[in-house]
């Protein structure tokens, strides 16, 4: 699949689900299961650590819905103050499977499109700016080099294994403590050195007309969804 037509495909994804019915999202669960299945299992393992790096985060958005939206609280054998309300989990389940649906599926293009890719399919979308006097190739580079940035700053963020001395949650937090204290001063380091990377942006070729055919069918199909009465 041309990469303008996986970014398109994408785009349309996130904003059919931004206020989505449930119908909606039974569909686009079978779409992204079908789609994890085309990918293969490194690829699969890749794109499941987004939505695991942001379990903290998703959960707390359950746990805002679910225990301080004012309602009826479910019927389990729990004291009451410690039970969900039946609106809030209501309200906050479908926000947070659409979440997830959204990680996997900005996950699945990542693993499937290379990041040259990516920023010139980004280009190509941009060039129409070009008629307006603003040149699209200024945000192509930055783009290029703000991924760059993130991928050398994720590998130094990344804690080093606890040895036999700093186990425990006592030797755990001094752990990284010292790791972080070692590594604002790289990061300011880093931070003053100029950029003198060369980017080369890679002019992609139009989609054929039968391409665009895939966003269409993703649209016919969220908006079938949206008609599923449940």
């Amino acid at each position: 699949m041309h990469p303008v037509i996986r970014v398109v495909s994408f785009l349309v994804f996130c904003v059919a689900l931004a206020r989505p019915e449930p119908g909606q999202l039974i569909v686009a669960i079978l779409i992204i299961g079908g789609l994890l299945f085309t990918l293969t299992l490194v690829q699969v393992r890749q794109t499941l650590v987004m939505v695991r790096r942001l379990r903290w985060l998703l959960l707390s958005i359950l746990v805002i819905y679910g225990w301080f939206t004012p309602g009826v609280p479910l019927d389990l054998p729990l004291p009451e103050y410690l039970l969900p309300t039946r609106a809030g989990l209501e309200d906050g389940l479908p926000r947070v499977l659409t979440l997830i649906l959204i990680l996997l599926a900005a996950g699945i293009l990542l693993v499937s499109t290379s990041r040259q890719q990516l920023i010139a399919a980004l280009y190509w979308l941009l060039s129409p700016l070009r008629h307006l006097r603003w040149p699209p190739e200024r945000l192509a580079v930055r783009l290029a080099l703000t991924l760059d940035y993130v991928t050398q700053q994720a590998s130094l963020w990344q804690i080093p294994p606890t040895t036999p001395a700093t186990r425990g949650i006592r030797g755990r937090i001094t752990h990284i403590a010292q790791h972080l204290a070692g590594l604002l001063p790289r990061l300011f380091e880093q931070a003053e050195q100029p950029s003198t990377r060369e980017v080369t942006l890679d002019i992609l070729p139009p989609p054929s007309v039968r391409q665009w055919g895939w966003p269409v069918l993703l649209v016919i199909g969220l908006m079938a969804g949206a008609l599923i009465e449940l």
